[in-house]
C-alpha cells in the first residue's frame, strides 16, 4: 500500500512536469524588466521644406490687368484669382490691394477728377513706379503697369515714350518702334524720344536714320550729351573724323557740367587715345532715358 503511494506521487509529480514543459518549460519572463535609465528619445521628424511661392508679385500684377481689361471697373478680387488659379489667403490678400489701387486710378479717370492726365496723383503714383522698375533694368517688368496707365490715358505720351524704351531694350523692335513713334505723334519736340528711335535705327543697321534722329535729337534738346556722343562715334566710323571729333568734345563739356564721372572718362579716352578701329555706340540699355 505504501508502496502503491508512492507510486502516484511520483505518477503525479510526472506529470506536473510534462505540463510545465508544454507551457514552455523556462520560467523566465520574456518581458524585458523595466530599467531605470533613461530612455533614449527618439529624433523629432525635421519640419517639410515651406515650399518656394509659385505665384509672383509681377504675375499678380499682370491678372489684375487682365481681369480690369476684360471687365473695367466690374472686376473682382475672384476675377484676378481665377486667372492666377491660386485661392491662397495671402495670394488674395495680394491681389485685392493691387486690384482695389488699379481700379481707384480707372474710376478717377473715368469720373474726369483730372483734366491733366500726367497731374492725377494716382496716375502719377503708378507712372514713376514703372518708370523706378524700368531705371532698376527690369525691363519686361516694367511693361505691364505702362499698359495699364495707356488703357487709363491713351493720350500720354511719355508713357508711350518709356514702355518704347522698356521694348527696345528688351530687343522687341517692332513693338519699340510702334509706341516710339506713338510718342512723337503726341509729342513731336521730344529730342529724347529722338534720341531712343536713332539707337533703334542703329541696332537694326539703318545708320543713315540713326544719323538723322540724332540731328533732330540735338536740334530739340541740345543739352543731350548722349546724342551728341552717338552721333560722333557715327560719323568718325564713317570717315568723318572732325566733325566726329566735335560731337565728342561737345559731349565731354556737357558731361562736365552734369559730373557724370563715368561718361567723361570714357570720352576723354577717346579723344586722347583714338581707338584704331570703330567707335562703339551707345546701347539702349547705356541710356537711361530721362525722368519726365
Amino acid at each position: 500500500m505504501q508502496y502503491a503511494r508512492t507510486t502516484l506521487t511520483l505518477f503525479l509529480a510526472l506529470v506536473a512536469l510534462v505540463a510545465l514543459a508544454a507551457c514552455g518549460g523556462d520560467s523566465t519572463d520574456p518581458t524585458p524588466a523595466p530599467s531605470l535609465s533613461t530612455p533614449t528619445a527618439e529624433a523629432e521628424p525635421e519640419p517639410p521644406p515651406t515650399p518656394e511661392p509659385t505665384v509672383t508679385e509681377g504675375d499678380i500684377e499682370e491678372a489684375v490687368d487682365q481681369a480690369i481689361e476684360e471687365k473695367g471697373t466690374e472686376a473682382t478680387v475672384d476675377d484676378v484669382v481665377a486667372v492666377l488659379e491660386d485661392d491662397s489667403d495671402s495670394i488674395r490678400e495680394s491681389a485685392e490691394e493691387m486690384l482695389a489701387e488699379s481700379l481707384a486710378v480707372l474710376e478717377a479717370a473715368s469720373d474726369g477728377e483730372s483734366e491733366d492726365d500726367e497731374s492725377d496723383p494716382d496716375v502719377l503714383f503708378r507712372f514713376m513706379s514703372a518708370v523706378n522698375t524700368l531705371y532698376a533694368g527690369q525691363n519686361e517688368e516694367s511693361i505691364p503697369a505702362f499698359d495699364l496707365i495707356i488703357r487709363i490715358h491713351p493720350e500720354m505720351p511719355r508713357a508711350y515714350y518709356y514702355r518704347g524704351v522698356a521694348f527696345l531694350r528688351s530687343e522687341q523692335y517692332d513693338l519699340a518702334r510702334e509706341d516710339l513713334e506713338k510718342s512723337l505723334e503726341l509729342d513731336p519736340e521730344s529730342g529724347d524720344t529722338y534720341l531712343q528711335r536713332g539707337l533703334l535705327h542703329h541696332d537694326e543697321g539703318d545708320e543713315q536714320a540713326a544719323l538723322d534722329d540724332f540731328n533732330t535729337a540735338i536740334r530739340l534738346a541740345p543739352w543731350l550729351a548722349d546724342a551728341y556722343r552717338n552721333r560722333g562715334a557715327l560719323l568718325i566710323n564713317n570717315g568723318q573724323t572732325a566733325p566726329g571729333r566735335a560731337d565728342l568734345e561737345r559731349a565731354l563739356e556737357i558731361y562736365l557740367f552734369e559730373r557724370s564721372e563715368e561718361r567723361i572718362e570714357e570720352v576723354r579716352g577717346l579723344l586722347d587715345n583714338p581707338p584704331a578701329g570703330p567707335i562703339e555706340m551707345f546701347k539702349a540699355t547705356d541710356i537711361l532715358p530721362r525722368l519726365p
